[in-house]
């Protein structure tokens, strides 16, 4: 699995990867076998720091891995994407971003940074063939 992904993302930094684990491959995350590949893969890219043991907005207990990403002309351009991994089976429970610095001239606020200023759960998953099954 690993190669078919490095194959897909070949031509990705790590913050496009981190992009993903947030977006259109957060459910495959949630499975250990996807998962360990997606890791594997994120290995090969530059940038990414293990940040170490950490709880979620949950209280869950995680691992959390980072990149920073330089967004120029959005309203927080520094940002640091975080990966927040079940530490015993290694899947994804939460994706968070938190603003490094704020545009205040756009924002027309003041904020104190570093600033969460998104996050996205997991709580519990179940795959179904489609989208009228229910687990």
């Amino acid at each position: 699995m690993k190669p078919r992904l490095l194959h897909t993302g070949r031509d990705w930094d790590s913050v496009q990867w981190f992009d993903v684990a947030g977006g259109n491959w957060s459910g495959y995350l949630q499975d250990p076998l996807f998962a360990s590949a997606f890791l594997q893969a994120l290995t090969t890219k530059s940038g990414v720091s293990i940040e170490g043991q950490t709880s979620d907005c949950a209280g869950r207990n995680a691992v959390a891995i980072s990149v920073e990403a330089s967004k120029p002309g959005d309203w927080c351009p520094e940002q640091r994407l975080l990966l927040l991994l079940n530490p015993e089976r290694g899947v994804s429970i939460s994706t968070d971003t938190v603003a490094l610095s704020v545009d205040t001239s756009a924002m027309k606020v003041n904020i104190a940074t570093p600033a969460t200023i998104s996050y996205v759960q997991w709580k519990q998953h179940a795959r179904v063939p489609d989208t009228e099954t229910r687990p």
